[in-house]
C-alpha cells in the first residue's frame, strides 16, 4: 500500500477538466461523451493520481465503444464516500476477463478487442490509485452491451 500525499481535491472540477480534455478523442471516435456531475465537497486525496485514474477509465471507455456509441460519466457525492461511474455502450468484457483487465499489460485476446490495442496500463494504474485511497474500482459488463466501471473513494 503506497503512501499517498493527500491534499484538498475538488473532484467535480478535476473530472470536468478530464472530460473536457477527452472530448476531442470522443469526437474523433464518433462517441458521445456526457457527464452528470454533482458538485463535491472537498476530498482529501492525491489530485494527480485521481485525475490519472479517471482519465484512464474514460479513455478506456471511449476506446472500446464503437462509433455512434456513448460514454456517460456520473459523479455522486455522499457523506461517507464519493462515487464515479463510467458507463459505456462498448463491446463489453467477457466474465472470465473482468478481473484480469486490471492486471498490468493484460489484453483481452480475441477478435473483438484486438483492433482496440493500447499499452494496457491504464486500468492497472487506475485501480492502484483508487486502492491507495482506501477505495475500490469494480466493473460490471455484458459482452456486446457495454461496461460500467465504478470508483468508490471513501471519505476519512
Amino acid at each position: 500500500s503506497t503512501e499517498i500525499r493527500r491534499a484538498p481535491v475538488v473532484i467535480h472540477e478535476v473530472l470536468q477538466e478530464v472530460i473536457e480534455d477527452m472530448q476531442p478523442l470522443a469526437r474523433a471516435a464518433n462517441v458521445t461523451l456526457s457527464a452528470s456531475l454533482q458538485p463535491t465537497a472537498v476530498y482529501m486525496g492525491d489530485p494527480i493520481g485521481i485525475s490519472q485514474a479517471l482519465r484512464a477509465l474514460i479513455d478506456n471507455a471511449i476506446k472500446f465503444t464503437p462509433p455512434s456509441g456513448r460514454v456517460d460519466v456520473t459523479l455522486i457525492d455522499e457523506p461517507s464516500r464519493v462515487l464515479v461511474r463510467v458507463e459505456d455502450t462498448g463491446i463489453g468484457i467477457p466474465a472470465e476477463a473482468q478481473e484480469k483487465i486490471f492486471l498490468p499489460f493484460y489484453q483481452i485476446d480475441d477478435t473483438l478487442a484486438r483492433p482496440y490495442s493500447g499499452a494496457g496500463l491504464g486500468l492497472a494504474i487506475a485501480r492502484h490509485v483508487v486502492e491507495a485511497h482506501g477505495g475500490h474500482l469494480t466493473v460490471r459488463s455484458v459482452v456486446q452491451a457495454g461496461s460500467t466501471f465504478t470508483v468508490v473513494l471513501p471519505r476519512e
